[in-house]
């Protein structure tokens, strides 16, 4: 069997097509609130709303509900929980 090669025709620079720079996603922060006097545990506010603690840390980690990190322990004020729940209340109502 005769077989010929056919040469490849390579582009030296195939890789700077294909990389795309990836596009920086900033989060914006709320400004920082005075200390609050009154804070929760996770599960202090999960048994109040008599919702799972799956779901508050849901919403911590989707940004809906903000809290304090004190090393590994999460609390969140007085002041957070009142204003997640009047975003909750402003989206049922739209």
């Amino acid at each position: 069997m005769n077989q010929t090669r056919i040469p490849k025709i390579v582009d030296k620079n195939w890789w700077k097509e294909e990389r795309q720079t990836p596009v920086k996603q900033v989060a914006i922060k709320k400004p920082r609130r005075t200390f609050s006097d009154k804070f929760y545990s996770v599960k202090e506010v999960a048994e109040r709303f008599q919702v799972s603690l799956d779901f508050i840390y849901k919403q911590i980690h989707l940004g809906s509900l903000r809290c304090q990190h004190l090393g590994s322990v999460k609390r969140i004020s007085h002041e957070d929980l009142e204003e997640y729940l009047q975003e909750q209340n402003v989206k049922k109502r739209a």
